[in-house]
């Protein structure tokens, strides 16, 4: 199977997880060290502030809080680019918000790094 499609895949399956908010069966598709950093949210329906996270269990942590605050739900998204460095347009539509994200992998299509860029 190409990489380009192992990647739309994990990235398919990582956000029917991420949308039912079972952060622990995404574990597989990320490195224990994994990062994510995003700059701060502020928007009428949803508020955060810059974050670097630096390992998935801070990462698991800091979605589970969003998911009890607000509905933090994927319900389109389109590739902008795929590849080592992919880059996905997330809309979330409840929240009016809609955050490219750029997903980092390693040589064994394992998430190492995701940074995200509101619009």
């Amino acid at each position: 199977m190409p990489f380009e499609s192992v990647l739309k895949k994990i990235f398919e399956s990582g956000i029917k997880d991420f949308n039912q908010a079972d952060y622990e069966k995404m574990r597989e598709l990320f490195i224990p060290k994994a990062h994510l950093i995003s700059l701060e949210i502020n928007l009428p329906k949803i508020q955060s502030p810059a974050i670097h996270l630096k390992s998935f269990d801070e990462i698991i942590a800091y979605w589970s809080a969003m998911n009890a605050n607000y509905e933090n739900r994927i319900t389109n998204f389109e590739y902008l680019e795929i590849g080592k460095i992919s880059k996905v347009r997330c809309f979330y539509e409840k929240l009016d918000l809609i955050i490219d994200s750029e997903f980092h992998f390693d040589n064994y299509a394992k998430i190492i790094k995701i940074v995200n860029h509101q619009l």
